[in-house]
């Protein structure tokens, strides 16, 4: 889907006369003046610490969102849904994991931020398990978010078995308790649950990266919709301004510390950013959005 913003040309008196009025009347205004669209609803899943309904300021993915909204002139809110139903919404804005939606839609893809998966495994347990691939897992029992695995055939064929959940804390709990081996979730999430409600046994709780496992924290919004087409231009330009920023950089540097975890997240993100804006054909007027 295209969108267009339209050049006017303008005679050079008349550009001097107009940016002086305008200046006089547009003092009292920090932000970019755009049209009025209301408050525009975003609906997301729970997934601390990045979206969370019940975090101070809402997480790394609502903080960075407050960020861009702010400088992109939009109102917005954030409504919460179970796994589930969040991958089958036909809502026109929303905010996560573009991975996980079922559903087709004419969606401009914005990331605004990255993560990655990670195994989690109970170490009085299981002392070491190594995992190269899924292949390693089995023989296993693995768990899971309910609604993130579509097709259980595969692990079938492996002979993994797999048990769904509809929290990650529950995840923990059956790791500790021994009903599953290993947990598949958000690495972010699980470390902060981890060291939220299982501070005692932090030891006891063992990560391995997923290689290659790279996701887009993101914005989606449907582009057939009135405002859409407006709406994905004011939040792409945001982000280009705001990525650089000292802002992005401290909301960046609070969630996966200062150094090189923060560093690598800004490049992965600058990374997927370019993938995406190469499906765009983005020559500053038309953008052509995946």
């Amino acid at each position: 889907m295209n969108f267009n913003i339209k050049r006017v040309r303008w005679k050079r008196g008349t550009v001097v006369r107009t940016l002086m009025i305008l200046f006089v009347l547009m003092m009292p205004i920090a932000q970019e003046s755009h049209a009025e669209v209301g408050t525009i609803v975003f609906q997301s899943t729970e997934t601390p610490p990045i979206w969370s309904e019940t975090m101070t300021n809402g997480g790394m993915g609502c903080e960075i969102l407050h960020l861009l909204s702010e400088i992109a002139g939009v109102k917005y809110a954030i409504h919460y849904l179970p796994v589930k139903r969040f991958n089958a919404s036909t809502a026109p804005y929303l905010v996560g994991n573009p991975n996980l939606l079922t559903t087709e839609k004419n969606r401009a893809i914005l990331p605004i931020g990255v993560f990655h998966l990670a195994y989690f495994y109970y170490r009085p347990h299981h002392d070491v398990i190594k995992i190269r691939s899924i292949e390693d897992l089995s023989g296993h029992t693995i768990g899971v978010l309910r609604g993130t695995i579509e097709d259980m055939n595969p692990f079938a064929r492996l002979k993994i078995k797999v048990q769904e959940s509809d929290s990650n804390e529950t995840l923990l709990r059956m790791l500790q308790k021994g009903r599953i081996d290993v947990a598949i979730m958000v690495d972010l999430t699980g470390r902060h649950l981890i060291q939220t409600e299982f501070a005692d046994e932090q030891h006891n709780f063992m990560r391995i990266i997923v290689p290659d496992s790279v996701r887009p924290i993101a914005i989606m919004m449907e582009m057939d919709t009135p405002n859409g087409q407006d709406i994905a231009q004011r939040y792409h330009q945001a982000l280009r301004k705001a990525m650089h920023s000292p802002q992005y950089h401290e909301i960046m540097q609070k969630y996966y510390g200062k150094g090189t975890a923060a560093n690598e997240a800004h490049l992965e993100l600058t990374r997927l950013l370019d993938y995406y804006e190469s499906t765009w054909e983005d020559d500053g007027t038309e953008i052509n959005t995946p």
